[in-house]
Parts: structure tokens; C-alpha cells; sequence
């Protein structure tokens, strides 16, 4: 309870249009408060519409919101911004409570009138892929419904010794056991030619990552899947 503070900023009311919506939170490399913002665009018409986060890589920023050409036309777009331009997964330059910030843009986007809180997706690119498995194990299942990520399995500190494992206080040190909620529709696309995160599995950009395969199985059995691999 004592790692980090945080605030929304904006108080919603009515329909959610385009905008960046801001939270405030503190930590240990923000003492002073840091703003977290996300950049919003909403299709036309009175809705409710669905909502899909989008999630940068490394280095990234909220420009992934102009990606995927027309796909999401017909949803409410948000893109996060992550600190120094990175999602506290294990080693990124980012110690930032990205768990709880991704919570509270939740809560406040699911407080708008036009927003279908039933129909809440995240996608994840490279390491917004790996925050997405982050979100899939630590989020209540009220808050999101469906997630996909494009190039990042699970790290082997989130699955091992057949548990899934978090931090409660919220940081990355990932030595909790815990129960992800079921019930989500996941997709996970990795390439079995990436030079920098190993389809199946060991060292890569300052991490361990399982099998691609396997890490998507483990997904599969924690949202009710009782086959084989």
C-alpha cells in the first residue's frame, strides 16, 4: 500500500471524446507526482462502443494509436503512454506502477456513458506485449474481457513450479502466487525467427522468456482449457 500513490485527474461525465486523459501517481522515481496520460479517439455515432488499449513497445509512445489503418475504426482507441517510454515488466528503465495506472484508466473509461464496459480489449506490441500478459494474470476480470499481444510470451518470473506469480504492493518482483481470472479470449503472435525474444524460450532483452507455445498453453489452462498442449 505504500509504493505508490495515485490520483485520476479528470472527472468524467457524458459521453468520453477525443482527448488525452490524464492520472496522476507517485513513486520512487516520481516523489513529486508524475502525470501518466493516454491519448483517446472515439469513432463516430452515440455508441456504446467497445475500447481497445493499445500498448507500445520499447521506446514507444502513444503514436500506436495511428496504427492498424481502419481496423479499430469502429471502437474507442487509448494509448498509454509509458514512463521513459516503457512498460515495468522485469528491467526496462520503467519502475512506474504500470498495473495500477492501467486499472484506474480502466475505471475511469469504464465511468463514460458511450463506452461498452462489457467489451474492453488490451493489445500489447513487444514490451506492451509483455505488459498485456502482466494485465491477463494481475486484472480483475471485470476490467477487461478480451487481450492480444504481438511479440512478447510470458517471462518465466510470471509462470513456473505451475503457479502463475505477482507482487501485491504492485512492483515487478513477482514472488506471489496468484489465480488469473478466467473466461478472457486471448491472442498471442510470436515469430520463430525473432533475434531478440526466443520462440522457445531463454534469454532475451534483459529477461528469460518461456516458450512461446507453452506460455500461451499456461493462458489457455487458467482461462478453463482442460486439453493437452
Amino acid at each position: 500500500q505504500g509504493f505508490y500513490r495515485i490520483e485520476t485527474v479528470q472527472t468524467p461525465q457524458g459521453n468520453l471524446n477525443n482527448t488525452t486523459l490524464s492520472i496522476e501517481q507517485t513513486w520512487s522515481q516520481e516523489p513529486n507526482g508524475f502525470e501518466r496520460t493516454a491519448d483517446v479517439i472515439v469513432p463516430v455515432g452515440s455508441g456504446p462502443h467497445p475500447v481497445v488499449i493499445m500498448l507500445h513497445g520499447n521506446g514507444g509512445d502513444s503514436g500506436l494509436i495511428q496504427s492498424m489503418g481502419t481496423t479499430l475504426n469502429n471502437a474507442i482507441r487509448v494509448a498509454p503512454n509509458g514512463y521513459l517510454k516503457s512498460w515495468n515488466v522485469d528491467n526496462e528503465a520503467s519502475k512506474a506502477p504500470d498495473v495500477a495506472f492501467i486499472r484506474e484508466l480502466i475505471n475511469l473509461l469504464r465511468s463514460y456513458d458511450n463506452v461498452d464496459a462489457g467489451r474492453i480489449s488490451i493489445f500489447g506490441s513487444s514490451n506492451g506485449s509483455g505488459m498485456t500478459n502482466r494485465l491477463l494474470i494481475e486484472l480483475d476480470g471485470a476490467a477487461f474481457q478480451r487481450g492480444a499481444g504481438r511479440v512478447s510470451q510470458m517471462i518465466t518470473k510470471m509462470y513456473h513450479d505451475g503457479s502463475f506469480w505477482y507482487n501485491s504492493n504492485g512492483d515487478n518482483s513477482y514472488n506471489e502466487p496468484i489465480v488469473p481470472a478466467s473466461g478472457r479470449r486471448i491472442l498471442m503472435i510470436s515469430g520463430d525467427s525473432d533475434p531478440l525474444i526466443p520462440y522457445t524460450g531463454g534469454n532475451g532483452v534483459g529477461t528469460t522468456f518461456m516458450d512461446a507455445q507453452e506460455s500461451i498453453y499456461r493462458l489457455a489452462q487458467a482461462m478453463g482449457e482442460t486439453g493437452t498442449q
